[in-house]
């Protein structure tokens, strides 16, 4: 298994985050420690490429349009680096 860089670790979080998660779906989907999903919630919210989807209570992440834009753009950053 390749080990994940800090932008690959948002870039995870953002795609899984695109129709909506809890933090606990979002900690397993994206294999973090609870501890790591608190930081990376609390810093991509304050970048705004996450906004918190409140229904009935509970507390939903999901990706920004700006948000959407940075996984775009890793994406092709990455297959550029590998041709």
């Amino acid at each position: 298994m390749e080990r994940r860089d800090r932008l690959g670790i948002i870039a995870d979080i953002l795609d899984i985050a695109k129709d909506g998660v809890k933090k606990t779906e979002m900690m397993y989907k994206a294999n973090l420690s609870f501890k790591q999903a608190q930081d990376y919630s609390k810093a991509l919210t304050s970048c705004k490429l996450l906004y918190v989807n409140g229904n009935d209570g509970s507390v939903v992440y999901q990706t920004s349009e700006k948000g959407n834009e940075f996984v775009k753009r890793h994406r092709n950053l990455k297959g550029f680096l590998k041709a």
